[in-house]
């Protein structure tokens, strides 16, 4: 009641301030500096929830900056929950089995057949191979080439959230990586910030990508980890530009860990000397607008399905 009494009294009186009125502005500030269009606007509305934390990431001109992704997230929902049911094994029980030694004493077992007293756990079937997963994503300036009203560089955020999605439901250890930035900006603990550095991706700001460095970087710390499948894949499209000491950490980890390159709207030219790095049997080539698909068989077949 105590504020209506005021306004009573003060009345519907508006005042206007001088040239050099002191007072502060209300108002937003871009970049440290006071821009007068931002006070004559009314906010944009915001497609999802603030993503906490919401500070760019990395340094520079080159920082992503978290964006909204709930849009993002329902667009490739069909896919995620497709690959979803057909990755994730139903745990079945395990059975019993006779065995000569270790296990549960069982008497009927031992009535029945005195070299097989005990019962034991048959082996799993079926169980798919752990896997540790990493995606590095070049960021550079060609990836905002548009084709069929959309850029590569939408392709890969699609592609990317869809698998990151897919790792959060079944649990599997990944990392999303962007270059030459050289930062990690999803995991399976990265939470909503995650999903709003990976909506960030766009578009791709950089003039080259350093995909070489990236594989050394990430990659080789790998051949340590104890999952029975160590995995690397390298989205791109065209050539790189240390290609040379790409192609020695990829021979270099044949056989330890998996590094595949998966080329964006080839051509013969970008395709060879990407082969060339990789290695021609590591290298999956396809349009923009197939990558989510392809990176779902590639999830496919890792996991055994």
């Amino acid at each position: 009641m105590w504020v209506k009494e005021i306004m009573d009294r003060l009345g519907t009186t508006k005042g206007k301030r001088t040239k050099d009125d002191k007072a502060e502005r209300a108002g937003v500030s871009i970049s440290g500096q006071d821009s007068a269009d931002t006070y004559d606007k009314e906010p944009e509305p915001f497609d999802g929830d603030i993503p906490p934390n919401d500070k760019r990431e990395g340094k520079g001109c080159e920082a992503i900056e978290p964006k909204p992704y709930i849009e993002l997230e329902e667009k490739v929902k069909p896919l995620v929950r497709e690959l979803i049911d057909e990755l994730l094994l139903e745990d079945t029980p395990c059975k019993l089995e006779a065995a000569e030694r270790g296990g549960r004493l069982s008497v009927k077992e031992y009535l029945r057949d005195k070299n097989h007293p005990f019962l034991c756990e048959e082996d799993r079937k079926n169980v798919p191979p752990t896997l540790a997963l990493k995606v590095i994503v070049d960021h550079s300036a060609s990836l905002n080439h548009r084709f069929c009203g959309k850029t590569r560089m939408e392709s890969i955020s699609e592609a990317v959230m869809t698998l990151h999605l897919v790792c959060l439901k079944l649990g599997i250890s990944h990392e999303v990586l962007v270059t030459p930035q050289a930062i990690k900006i999803a995991d399976l603990s990265s939470g909503e910030r995650g999903k709003a550095l990976i909506a960030g991706l766009i578009p791709a700001l950089c003039g080259y990508e350093d995909m070489g460095l990236a594989i050394k970087n990430y990659a080789l710390p790998m051949v340590e980890y104890l999952e029975d499948i160590k995995l690397v894949l390298c989205l791109t499209d065209g050539a790189c530009n240390d290609a040379a000491l790409g192609k020695e950490i990829c021979r270099t980890l044949r056989g330890k860990v998996e590094v595949t390159g998966i080329l964006l709207d080839p051509d013969r030219i970008n395709e060879k000397y990407v082969k060339d790095m990789f290695g021609k049997d590591r290298v999956i080539a396809c349009r923009s607008f197939e990558l989510p698909q392809k990176l779902g068989n590639i999830l496919r077949a890792i996991r055994g399905i």
